[in-house]
Order: structure tokens, then C-alpha cells, then sequence
């Protein structure tokens, strides 16, 4: 599969969905295939030399030093996978898992983004998978909305942090603990934003859109 094209998101599909065992309990994903297929023990075993070579190649060609972004690996340019912003960060609404991305090829051509939940792979969760371009456009609109100085957000983060202040005797934990959650609010936009300015088109479309949106709501007023 790999050296017909197949990525290795779409192989651990194949073989959650063919029941195949995984070697560990995590399930089949990218990193356990490439391991697998990493293997030159399997030589003789499994496969032939000339399929083995050929399938490390095809592997190196895709693989290259890639940097890190807001605390995720980037795609290298070049390769069939794309920049996954919501990757690990996005939870499953049926079980509270986490999601992950991975591209289908349709019946009529071209390859289609999915986000799917984690559990499903192990047949935990019947979740139906997500189309990524469409909620990464919701999200990043949404997170607009989040940055800007005057939005409902900042308010209710202000109106909270006067209030413990006003609040008799000594509030410092309170405010600390509002503090650590806008931080990590805020890190967590930054991480997304990130990833749009590294190059990923319909998130870039996104917050583009968005960002004329707001500043028409903001010269309205």
C-alpha cells in the first residue's frame, strides 16, 4: 500500500478495519505503522527483500526533519499530509476521546480530510468521523471572536477578575487560577494561529474571513 501511495494514516484504517491485532494496546496509528513497516527483521518473514526495499524507500522519500509549531510537528511540503490544527486537541462528543486527522481518497478522485475519534479505532466508538475543513473554518471563527480586545470573552474574564478582587479577604489563589486557565486558553489559540500561519490554505481562509468580519462589526458600533 505504501508504495501505491497509501499514507499511513489511511493503512492504520485498513487494518483496524480488516481486525487486525495492533502490537500495542494504543491501537493502529501512523507512528505503529511506520514502526512496523520499519522492521527489517520482517524480511523473509512477511515480505520479500525487493518489497522491503521498496517500501523504506518510499517511506524515506516522504520523511524529512520536520519543525515544531506551537507544540506540534508540521507536515513536510511535499508530502500527501496536511497541517491537522485540531489534531489531539479536539475531543469526540459521543466518548470525550481525542481526535485525529487522516485524508480519504473519494470514489470520483481527490483526497478528503477527517477528523476521527481515537476510540473508534479500537472499536470503542461509534462516533461518525468529521469533515476537517468545515470545523476548522467553525473553529477558527470562533476563536476570533476570542481574540478580540472588546468580545464577550474578555468581558466575562474581566468581570470575573474584578469581582475576586472586590471579594473581602484574600482572593490571590482565585485569581491565580484564572490567570493559569487564560494562559491556557490563550496558548491554545496561539497554537492554532500558528499552524494557519505555517501554511495550511482553509484554516489561512478562515481567520482571513473572519478577521474582515470583525473589524466591520467593530466599525459598525
Amino acid at each position: 500500500m505504501v508504495t501505491k501511495g497509501a499514507i499511513l494514516n489511511e493503512i492504520a484504517i485498513y487494518l483496524t478495519e480488516k481486525g487486525i491485532a495492533p502490537p500495542r494496546k494504543m491501537g493502529w496509528r501512523p507512528a505503529a505503522v511506520h514502526s512496523l513497516l520499519s522492521q527489517e527483521r520482517l524480511v523473509g518473514l512477511l515480505v520479500d527483500r525487493v518489497t522491503f526495499d521498496a517500501c523504506h524507500q518510499a517511506l524515506e522519500a516522504r520523511s524529512c526533519p520536520a519543525r515544531p509549531v506551537g507544540g506540534v510537528r508540521l507536515a513536510c511540503q511535499g508530502r500527501s499530509e496536511r497541517v491537522w490544527p485540531l489534531a489531539n486537541l479536539a475531543r469526540c462528543a459521543f466518548c470525550g476521546s481525542t481526535l485525529f486527522g487522516y485524508s480519504s481518497k473519494g470514489r470520483r478522485g481527490g483526497v478528503h480530510p477527517y477528523l476521527r475519534c481515537t476510540n473508534k479505532t479500537k472499536k470503542l466508538c461509534k462516533a461518525p468521523d468529521l469533515p476537517a475543513k468545515a470545523w476548522e473554518h467553525a473553529v477558527c471563527t470562533a476563536l476570533e471572536m476570542v481574540l478580540v480586545d472588546d468580545g464577550p470573552y474578555a468581558r466575562r474574564l474581566n468581570a470575573l477578575t474584578i469581582e475576586l478582587e472586590r471579594r473581602p479577604g484574600n482572593q490571590q489563589e482565585e485569581l491565580s487560577a484564572v490567570a493559569k486557565e487564560r494562559d491556557a486558553v490563550q496558548g491554545r489559540i496561539q497554537r492554532l494561529i500558528d499552524l494557519a500561519e505555517a501554511g495550511d490554505a482553509p484554516v489561512v481562509g478562515s481567520l482571513t474571513g473572519s478577521r474582515a468580519w470583525n473589524r466591520r462589526l467593530r466599525s459598525s458600533n
